[in-house]
């Protein structure tokens, strides 16, 4: 999660609550990316309009539907809730990314003013901050973009002049200090990134895989749902209408940008470093295999963010060059803004009304307090509404250990913790909460369970010994 978490509980320190110091770390990281990106949008878009317009698109929650069709509370993973809401993981990632770019663009326009040395040092210092918590995420979707942009340069005017030492020297610099992160992480924490076991895509899983990203970007602004399940003529099917207007002006956007850039040859540093992004970017998700096992069905679309950060810059440089002499740019542009206002009013409605039970669960840990002999706390069940309540638990009741077991008794631990895996960690009582008639007994421990009661569909056991072994 980068800076989110550390920031959040700092916090915490001098509030005492929770949620809200979440909230703050959040809207301090929200305001450190579109800093970042509004420097960014300068090197590429001259009229303001232009810059808000790919602002505005920065910044929507995107949430008509539920992007995987499985519950938006139970495991969020859409553009809003990566960027800025709910655990908002793509936040620090997103803003080292915007920083690189910037900084690269900086280096190779000579720039030196105090500013842009703070500037380039704090980009070293995210850099190595995503390596040990990300691996070399960074290094694939903004390091090597940037090496390929210098490359680019040389090729097109057939000089290795047309690129500058220090520039070269600090891309070098930026990919060193991230590999030295991922490794002191591997090293000092026993921390290994996803990275580290993703796989060449094999020909067999090829087409899949491109399909699955060529519709991961509509899916993401939900212009197109998981299902087959929403009526044409409904409200959100109406309001769906505007992702789909979203997508097709970042096409326009996109096919104006790669023209402008092959009109110039790469003239300009900003389109050579965007056009680098952009495919390399792509190239990464449609040649690797980074579906998880068991959703071969899903795209990971939280990993089209930085490109949809690059599509965004390229919508906002297509507004910026419409020709205002004819009715159809105006037209164009708004049609752009109401789409982008009506899926920020439903998407808005959509997460205001989408609830967790967090009063229900502050009652039943109240009730869980009444056992002060009880430090360990077992959810069973693999049903998503019992894992969600075992991880919200967690937070809520920071004065006990609250662990999932699942139907076949195995634990777990995406996510979790793994003290007390065994009962020889934690020999005293233990209560088990499941839903209502869950508990059948094909566990031999089940045996061992004391009956308490049944709160608002939750049932409570009692065990007055830990017997639960992992499977």
């Amino acid at each position: 999660m980068g800076f989110n978490c550390p920031l959040a509980a700092l916090i915490y320190q001098l509030t005492g609550k929770l949620f809200l110091s979440w909230g703050w770390a959040n809207l301090i990281m929200l305001a450190a990316v579109l800093a970042a990106y509004q420097v960014l949008l300068s090197h590429y878009i001259g009229r303001l309009q232009g810059r808000l317009v790919a602002l505005n698109l920065s910044i929507g929650t995107y949430c008509l539907v539920d992007h995987y069709g499985y519950g938006l509370i139970s495991n969020d993973l859409g553009y809003g809730a990566m960027m800025f809401l709910s655990a908002s993981m793509y936040a620090f990632k997103m803003l080292t990314f915007l920083m690189v770019a910037v900084s690269v663009l900086d280096m190779e326009k000579g720039r030196r003013e105090p500013v842009h040395i703070f500037r380039y040092i704090s980009t070293i210092a995210l850099i190595f901050v995503t390596g040990l918590s990300s691996g070399t995420y960074i290094l694939f979707i903004a390091i090597l973009p940037a090496a390929g942009c210098l490359m680019l340069k040389i090729l097109i005017a057939n000089d290795f002049r047309r690129v500058k030492l220090p520039g070269v020297l600090y891309i070098i610099g930026c990919g060193l200090v991230n590999l030295a992160g991922k490794k002191l992480a591997a090293v000092c924490f026993g921390f290994s990134a996803r990275d580290s076991g993703m796989n060449w895509c094999g020909h067999e899983q090829f087409w899949q895989n491109l399909g699955l990203f060529l519709t991961g970007y509509p899916q993401a602004l939900t212009a197109v749902s998981p299902k087959s399940d929403i009526p044409i003529f409904s409200r959100t099917g109406i309001f769906m209408c505007a992702g789909i207007a979203i997508v097709g002006f970042t096409v326009a956007g996109c096919i104006y940008f790669f023209r402008k850039a092959a009109k110039e040859r790469g003239g300009q540093d900003s389109d050579l470093l965007l056009a680098s992004i952009l495919l390399m970017n792509t190239a990464v998700l449609v040649l690797s295999y980074s579906i998880y096992p068991g959703q071969e069905s899903h795209f990971q679309i939280r990993y089209l963010i930085p490109l949809m950060l690059g599509y965004f810059i390229c919508v906002g440089m297509w507004v910026d060059h419409l020709n205002r002499k004819y009715i159809a740019s105006h037209v164009c542009c708004l049609a752009l803004i109401a789409s982008i206002a009506a899926m920020d009013l439903k998407s808005d409605h959509t997460y205001s009304s989408t609830k967790t039970n967090y009063d229900q669960l502050v009652q039943l840990s109240n009730i869980v307090g009444e056992y002060s002999d009880t430090k360990v706390v077992y959810f069973y069940g693999s049903q998503p509404e019992t894992q969600v309540a075992s991880r919200n638990m967690r937070v809520i009741d920071a004065s006990r250990i609250y662990k999932q077991v699942m139907d076949n008794g195995s634990f777990l631990h995406w996510g979790d913790y793994t003290c007390y895996d065994h009962p020889e960690d934690y020999p005293g009582e233990v209560l088990v909460i499941c839903q209502s008639g869950h508990l059948n007994g094909t566990l031999e421990w089940m045996a061992g369970c004391e009956y308490l009661g049944t709160f608002e569909g939750w049932d409570m056991y009692r065990m007055g010994e830990n017997r639960i072994y992992p499977l």
